[in-house]
């Protein structure tokens, strides 16, 4: 993009509309927070497994690159991840594989798309971001999300981002979709039963984070290989639900157009004051804000200048991405 051009995502209206102090840090200073955010990660990385699921020789490079920048990382770094990580993004995807094995592929991934929306003050804006999946030409969409507690099913069916890729893929494929699928994938593996040492077998008593595929795993670490064990996983079928869902929705065409009117006007306030407004929304969201140690020590006399060369990074314009993974 041309330094005449704005770009306003889905991400940067939203965090706007949060806080526009969150703004001016992330979209007009370009700081990130230097600190590694296992969630985050997670989401990423997993989207980038999704993206060559269907190439077997991609996939696999794909997984060793993810093992590769693991192991550079700094010891803290690891421990934060979890020192398993490599590991357990690969079985979590494994798992998901099995659980939706024969379900309907999109035609396309990642779609990115920069579509005009006129010129703002003077300026060219354009809304960009990143589409996961467009199925049969446009008439579904499909949004991954990880998540470490379930969402709560308002975020699904009133959702802002949903509604703006809709608008987004009629501009991209001249149609309405007629359904987004959103498609939930937990950023945790499903656990082990316990191993009973007196009685020498596996605990069969129920247990919310015990799936078919994770009594498998654990037999086979045992090398048990006794089919009616083997079956015993099958009685943990009802949790696959707790660690992968998908809902299928109708799209509602009067609240697309509503969202992305509002969504147009948010842009005009960015575009004419975005980049003087520093005003500093304090709510509970900010304990788990990115920038909430700058905001802390602009309150209690700190250098923040030191707490930005410390704890923050300067990402170029290019390196912006509009990807909202994690429901965490």
């Amino acid at each position: 993009m041309g330094c005449c051009i704005i770009e306003i995502s889905y991400s940067r209206v939203s965090t706007y509309q949060r806080c526009p102090y969150q703004h001016n840090l992330r979209y007009n200073e370009r700081l990130r927070p230097k600190a590694i955010v296992r969630p985050l990660t997670f989401g990423k990385d997993f989207h980038r497994l999704l993206e060559v699921r269907q190439d077997k020789k991609e996939l696999s490079k794909t997984i060793k690159e993810v093992r590769a920048v693991f192991n550079d990382l700094k010891d803290d770094q690891r421990a934060v991840l979890g020192y398993d990580y490599p590991d357990d993004l690969k079985t979590v995807f494994l798992d998901y594989q099995k659980v939706w094995k024969g379900d309907e592929l999109p035609s396309d991934t990642e779609q990115r798309f920069d579509i005009p929306m006129g010129k703002l003050s003077g300026e060219k804006v354009m809304f960009v971001g990143v589409i996961d999946e467009v199925y049969d030409c446009g008439k579904m969409l499909g949004e991954h999300k990880t998540f470490g507690r379930a969402p709560n099913m308002s975020f699904i069916i009133m959702n802002t981002q949903g509604s703006l890729y809709c608008k987004a893929v009629q501009e991209l494929y001249g149609i309405m979709p007629e359904k987004i699928k959103w498609d939930f994938i937990k950023s945790e593996t499903a656990k082990y039963p316990a191993w009973l040492e007196k009685s020498q077998r596996f605990s069969e008593a129920q247990n919310q984070g015990i799936t078919p595929f994770s009594w498998q795993r654990a037999c086979k670490e045992r090398g048990i290989v006794d089919q009616k064990v083997l079956d015993v996983g099958k009685r943990y079928e009802p949790n696959i639900s707790n660690f992968f869902f998908r809902y299928a929705i109708d799209v509602e065409a009067d609240m697309v157009n509503k969202v992305w009117s509002d969504f147009e006007d948010t842009a005009r306030q960015i575009v004419s004051r975005g980049h003087k407004d520093l005003r500093q929304v304090i709510t509970r969201d900010c304990s788990w804000c990115s920038y909430f140690d700058i905001c802390y020590g602009q309150f209690t006399g700190a250098d923040v200048e030191y707490i930005k060369a410390k704890n923050y990074e300067t990402k170029p314009q290019e390196d912006e991405e509009d990807v909202e993974s994690s429901c965490d």
